[in-house]
């Protein structure tokens, strides 16, 4: 006696108790759904972090960021020695002009009391310092005292630094055996902003003043 045996291929992930329902099949397609979109996402955040870390990583052009960030401040801290110091030359050889001009009047080399005396001194002073007539507008006040211990103080310049006018100034250099004071004062226009502020003016254009005090010989 010959036996047949009859097998029925389910399908795959079929389960063994029968054929899906209608409410089976739409959940299996929903949770595949919801695996491939998982799955995409994260093979997305996946190159996503895989092209930062690659950026992060990458030192291509580094050099010429840095160097691009750190150029605006170089230059300002270059510029601003190079003024300055073209600043505190100038400003020694009008000092030394002052002086020259102050030994003047001390050892009376130099007549500077006639109507044109302030005129002459202002030139001096320039000539001294190698300054052109149309660039040295300075403000010259010269005075006498009577004593070292008489004298309180000396009222302020008024100094126009845009004609070099000096309102309240006055020129008298006195006789011998007297105590004169000398003051001149000039402007400075920097061209870095910031440097007026950092030598204790607020005011722009800078003010730098020239004093020199001393007792005329008895010519």
């Amino acid at each position: 006696m010959i036996y047949y045996t009859k097998f029925y291929e389910l399908p795959l992930g079929e389960p063994s108790h029968g054929p899906r329902t209608h409410k089976e099949s739409r959940d299996r397609s929903i949770e595949g759904l919801v695996v491939n979109s998982i799955d995409e996402r994260r093979q997305m955040f996946g190159k996503m972090w895989a092209n930062v870390k690659a950026v992060v990583r990458d030192q291509r052009g580094s050099t010429a960021l840095e160097f691009s960030a750190l150029l605006l401040p170089f230059l300002m801290m270059v510029l601003t020695l190079f003024e300055t110091g073209i600043f505190m030359y100038r400003d020694q050889i009008m000092e030394g002009a002052v002086q020259q001009a102050a030994r003047d009047i001390r050892t009376g080399a130099v007549d500077f009391s006639g109507a044109d005396g302030v005129a002459k001194f202002i030139a001096n002073v320039c000539t001294d310092a190698f300054e052109t007539s149309s660039n040295c507008l300075i403000g010259v006040d010269v005075r006498s005292i009577p004593s070292f211990s008489s004298f309180s103080s000396i009222p302020a310049l008024t100094y126009n630094p845009t004609t070099g006018a000096c309102t309240n100034c006055t020129f008298a250099t006195g006789t011998g055996d007297t105590i004169v004071v000398v003051r001149a004062v000039r402007s400075t226009q920097f061209t870095i902003p910031g440097i007026s502020s950092l030598m204790g003016q607020s005011q722009s254009p800078f003010l730098n003043y020239h004093t020199a005090v001393f007792r005329t010989e008895p010519f």
